[in-house]
């Protein structure tokens, strides 16, 4: 108990940094403003104002405290003077907040054309929503047209791509959801898997709060910065999931290390919203977590991880394992030269902010790249089983004489040639190793020893055999999808991908070339 009070206080301590600091006179201000007593301070003397000539944020709260006495024609020089000295660069001060206040400086002096040109400075950078200017300060312009063309025109909305991004959202929403809740297969891979999705998921859904204006809109504002936070995920998830198609030990001890600048900017970004820690000894930490090369390093060392890792144990994976990996290598390598590609670009006059979307478009191909792979390879989709990864197993603690081993084999075959069991969609290696009688550890031995093959490869060249048999037999009347449900399979795609495979033509060219040689 007392060791969780004392983290409490060295947490909130710095908080209260600078509390014991003595004010400056541009905090004295905003502290006024605050308190709606401004009367008070103003007007300033004129050696306060001569000190504190080249300070950004005192000439920006004097024009504060300005507006709330109502002597708008110094407030509009203060936020002028504020405005040349780059009181945005403070990172105090939005240049939406300084060109709202320019603008309601120039309505009240009646100058509404120069109003609504600060009204559009304002709207413009990032499309904040028109609700800022709807707060009863700006009412005396609802009838103008200018206005409501403005109000319009950067009104929150969403346009053909980011409805599209919107869509695979739901998508990859829809895949976690099958991923976690999927009871068979490899259920530690689903579940990092579904994590893995579900992060850029959310990721992409912030893009779309911001390319559509909506970020600023109450309760999405609570959502602004999050994708810097949840960026830490990305490398982590994908070396975790990866990890765990072998017979690694993941657990709590082994894996939370990968998870501390996660855990340290979720902590850092969720205080913000309760806590102003702009002044507080955590400003420099923020501001280093959050740079986007800080990010980008952090992506760029789990790659260099996930390559080598990848490369020491794909000698050890079936072959649609290995193309699987890789697939997710190479993708992770392009998602991350879009962030290196946007952060360098956006430095350029050239660049076009339609370009931005490069990155959404990298984390959409992401998550569709494992719906589709989901559909191609079901295997992948529900998560590995050891059977399916490794392509041979030490057996060198196994039970089974070699003459059981030979009895299992051609019992083995026996099922396949006469019972035909791979013709069951249903099949797996559990229900064939009931059918032998024995346990999934052996008939998976005496597929590797024998047959050089895993589980599903040994399976499909059955079907595959009997297919070939099925497209030129001159009594069959099947078409094409009714042959590959008829010799097992579930799918076309996997059908057409195991059937070129092993004759390098698809059916379709199999038959014709058949009947045009008979």
């Amino acid at each position: 108990m007392k060791l969780n009070c004392l983290l409490t206080v060295l947490f909130l301590l710095p908080f209260f940094y600078l509390n014991g600091l003595e004010n400056t006179i541009a905090d004295e201000l905003m502290e006024h403003y605050e308190s709606e007593n401004c009367y008070e301070i103003l007007p300033l003397l004129e050696g306060v104002i001569s000190e504190n000539s080249d300070n950004p944020l005192f000439w920006f709260n004097k024009g504060l405290c300005e507006t709330q006495v109502e002597d708008y024609s110094a407030a509009k020089q203060s936020f002028l003077i504020a405005n040349q000295l780059d009181v945005v660069e403070t990172g105090k001060v939005t240049s939406e907040r300084l060109y709202y206040n320019l603008a309601l400086s120039e309505l009240k002096l009646h100058n509404t054309n120069e109003s609504l040109a600060y009204i559009e400075k304002a709207l413009q950078p990032k499309k904040v929503p028109s609700p800022i200017f709807q707060d009863g300060n700006f009412s005396e312009l609802e009838g103008n047209t200018r206005f409501q063309q403005l109000m319009t025109k950067y009104k929150p909305s969403l346009n053909r791509w980011t409805s599209v991004f919107l869509f695979i959202v739901f998508q990859g929403l829809l895949v976690f959801s099958i991923l976690i809740f999927r009871k068979k297969g490899n259920k530690r891979s689903n579940i990092i898997l579904g994590l893995f999705v579900l992060s850029f998921a959310i990721t992409l859904a912030i893009f779309v709060l911001y390319w559509s204006g909506y970020i600023y809109v109450y309760p999405f504002t609570y959502f602004d910065g999050l994708f810097r936070v949840i960026s830490y995920l990305f490398g982590p998830l994908l070396f975790m999931y990866i990890q765990s198609l072998f017979p690694e030990r993941l657990n709590f001890k082994t894996i939370f290390h990968h998870f501390i600048p996660y855990i340290i900017c979720f902590l850092l970004y969720t205080s913000r919203l309760f806590f102003d820690i702009s002044d507080t000894i955590f400003a420099p930490l923020i501001a280093m977590l959050f740079n986007p090369w800080v990010r980008v390093s952090h992506m760029l060392i789990y790659l260099v991880l996930i390559y080598f890792y990848v490369e020491k144990e794909k000698t050890n994976v079936a072959d649609n394992v290995k193309v699987w990996l890789h697939y997710l290598t190479y993708s992770f390598f392009g998602l991350i030269l879009s962030y290196i590609s946007y952060f360098i670009l956006i430095n350029f006059s050239f660049f076009n902010l339609d370009w931005a979307y490069m990155i959404s478009f990298m984390i959409s191909f992401f998550i569709i790249l494992i719906s589709v792979m989901g559909y191609m390879q079901p295997d992948v989709f529900w998560g590995f089983s050891m059977e399916q990864v490794f392509t041979f197993v030490k057996y060198k603690k196994s039970g089974l004489s070699e003459s059981l081993s030979l009895e299992l084999k051609q019992k083995l075959l026996s099922l396949m040639i006469n019972e035909k069991v791979y013709k069951e969609n249903t099949i797996n290696l559990e229900r064939l190793s009931q059918k032998l009688g024995t346990s999934k550890h052996n008939t998976s031995q005496v597929i590797n020893e024998h047959f050089k093959e895993n589980f599903f490869e040994f399976l499909n060249d059955f079907r595959i055999e009997e297919a070939k048999e099925l497209l030129v037999n001159d009594h069959n009347h099947l078409n094409i999808t009714e042959i590959l449900y008829e010799v097992g399979f579930n799918n076309k795609v996997s059908f057409n991908n195991a059937f070129k495979k092993r004759t390098g033509l698809t059916p379709t060219q199999y038959k014709n070339h058949m009947l045009s040689s008979a």
